[in-house]
């Protein structure tokens, strides 16, 4: 399908609606503004992520913060995020304390 749609825009036809693309600079200074940071995920959608007022506050379950309990073998384990979802794989802690793997694009 998407050769298809590569052989059709290479003979001009057209292959759908047209998808206006972000100002980059306006969004990454719009979200900078308000204190976050512009991801792009796998798919080349960009996203602002806000920090949590919680950030570093130590947790046991995702009850205890506003964004997620990290979880996992890492450094900044049993404390909440910096941000409410983040780029990428994350072990965080449920609602019961219990350790589970989410993956945010």
């Amino acid at each position: 399908m998407i050769l298809l749609g590569l052989l059709l825009a290479m003979l001009g036809r057209d292959v759908g609606p047209d998808i206006p693309t972000p100002d980059l600079p306006e969004m990454q200074a719009s979200c900078e503004a308000d204190g976050g940071a512009l991801f792009a995920g796998r798919t080349g959608a960009y996203q602002c992520f806000l920090p949590q007022m919680d950030e570093g506050q130590a947790c046991t379950t995702a009850l205890d913060c506003d964004g997620y309990c990290v979880g996992g073998d890492v450094p900044q384990a049993n404390s909440c995020s910096r941000y409410a979802v983040g780029p990428g794989c994350t072990t965080l802690l449920n609602d019961t304390g219990e350790e589970s793997t989410i993956c945010v694009d």
